[in-house]
């Protein structure tokens, strides 16, 4: 019985898990289902409006084929659906108490649809539900097998009710999760170095720029796991300045030379880690945000094509001015005519909707930069 109920809590346990690391959801429901007796599991959200499943997972792949029928004809007909609606969310339905041997029979949705398929007793629950949708889990057995017997079907409740509760933390974090995943690719794109450090320094995280900072190993480095910069001056500066942060709540900025090139600095912005925003990240305190000093932070002539409509010759002036030249000097230096040069800038401030060159500047300055 000891061994049974651990096996339960380990089932229980991993559906909690997979709220929170969804790609988890198959081993967790594979698990679960085997706890209850169940052959197969069927996870899915039904549109009632749509009368398709916006979501689905299934404990194997050969059930996939018959979602495209159900959603096409025999969801309309399915007698357990209509039955379903009927009970409190959460609540497990057996369809076998429902449905006798007879009324099975002579239904077209079992005889055409569901044996035919390998099911032939279910055991389901809605999790969620609004106006337009409802989440439901479905622990099937399949044709051959016995159905769900009272102390099995009182596993599968349990089992349902926790996994309403792992349904919900789910929906709670996905707003939460796309963020981060919107947050890190933009710091990807932008080329910027991230790392989750705790206040000793040990790196909880590092997206792909900052680990290729460190594999270059000109201005910072990971000794033992911790970041590090490579002059062991600037080391000492480093891990003192984290634990300030740390211990403060207060950001700070450092700049960091190249070891074997003092053109390969770094600029480094280390920012106290709220805990609510540390997420999964084991025990990290402290956000530190790298960029080479050489890294171009204008965008490029394409970017301002594709975003303004700016032609290349506009483009030039508009990047010129983000590196500090004036028309005047501009025009010298391709060649052409001030007057030119002035009817360019100013189709550029009516396409970027500015006015001045310093608005003009600043606008394009907080573009993301290309990386090559």
């Amino acid at each position: 019985m000891g061994l049974e109920e651990d096996r339960h809590d380990e089932a229980i346990a991993g559906l909690y898990e997979a709220a929170l690391a969804p790609e988890r959801w198959h081993a967790a429901l594979m698990q679960a289902t085997q706890q209850v007796g169940a052959d197969t599991f069927h996870f899915l959200t039904w549109d009632r409006h749509d009368a398709t499943t916006a979501f689905n997972l299934y404990s194997h792949e050969w059930m996939a084929a018959k979602v495209g029928d159900y959603a096409s004809y025999y969801g309309a007909i399915d007698p357990r659906r209509q039955l379903l609606e009927t009970l409190p969310v959460g609540t497990v339905l057996a369809c076998h108490r429902h449905f006798s041997e007879e009324a099975v029979g002579r239904d077209e949705f079992y005889q055409d649809f569901f044996i035919p398929g390998g099911m032939r007793y279910i055991t389901m629950a809605r999790l969620q539900d609004d106006e337009r949708r409802y989440t439901l889990m479905g622990l099937m057995r399949e044709v051959g097998n016995r159905p769900f017997d009272d102390a099995e079907l009182a596993g599968a409740q349990r089992v349902m009710t926790h996994l309403g509760r792992a349904c919900r933390l789910w929906s709670d974090t996905q707003q939460q999760r796309a963020a981060a995943a919107a947050g890190a690719h933009a710091a990807q794109a932008s080329g910027f170095a991230l790392f989750a450090v705790d206040a000793a320094g040990r790196i909880a995280y590092a997206n792909t720029n900052a680990e290729r900072l460190l594999a270059e190993g000109g201005c910072l480095v990971s000794r033992g796991g911790r970041i590090g910069a490579a002059s062991s001056d600037a080391d000492l500066r480093l891990r003192q300045l984290v634990r300030e942060v740390h211990a403060s709540g207060c950001g700070i900025s450092l700049a960091l030379s190249g070891l074997r090139d003092p053109a390969d600095a770094v600029l480094l912005n280390i920012a106290p880690l709220a805990p609510s925003r540390a997420g999964d990240l084991a025990g990290a305190l402290v956000l530190i945000t790298a960029r080479a000093r050489r890294q171009p932070m204008r965008p490029s002539a394409r970017a301002l094509t594709e975003t303004f409509g700016l032609s290349s010759a506009e483009s030039a002036v508009a990047l010129a001015l983000c590196d500090g030249k004036t028309p005047d000097e501009h025009a010298q230096a391709s060649g052409v005519s001030v007057a030119t040069v002035r009817t360019q800038l100013r189709a550029v401030f009516e396409k970027t909707q500015t006015r001045r060159q310093a608005e003009t500047v600043r606008l394009l300055l907080g573009m993301p930069a290309e990386n090559g």
